[in-house]
């Protein structure tokens, strides 16, 4: 009989690592799914960023597109200021 109960405990043995290792690949696959997921929000806000980036970059482009319209329109003022200022001193 004592090789039933040295087959019994070996064959218990056998069945707790088969649990811990089930335990164990559950575990894992939920880290791995958890992993997948932090990738996916990665992309996602990796995207977000991007479209954010390319708005700030056209409204930098719109500024100085503005900034350079108010300097002409400065300029223009300042030669107008002048030449008012050259008739109004002649009359």
């Amino acid at each position: 009989m004592p090789s039933d109960s040295s087959e019994t405990s070996s064959a218990s043995r056998e069945m707790s690592y088969a649990a811990v290792l089930e335990s164990q690949q559950k575990t894992c696959e939920d880290f791995i799914d958890r992993l997948v997921e932090a990738g996916a929000t990665i992309v996602a806000r990796e995207a977000e960023l991007k479209q954010k980036d390319e708005k700030i970059a056209a409204l930098k482009k719109r500024l100085q597109a503005s900034e350079q319209k108010l300097q002409r329109e400065e300029a223009k003022n300042a030669w107008l200021d002048e030449v008012t200022s050259t008739l109004t001193s002649k009359i």
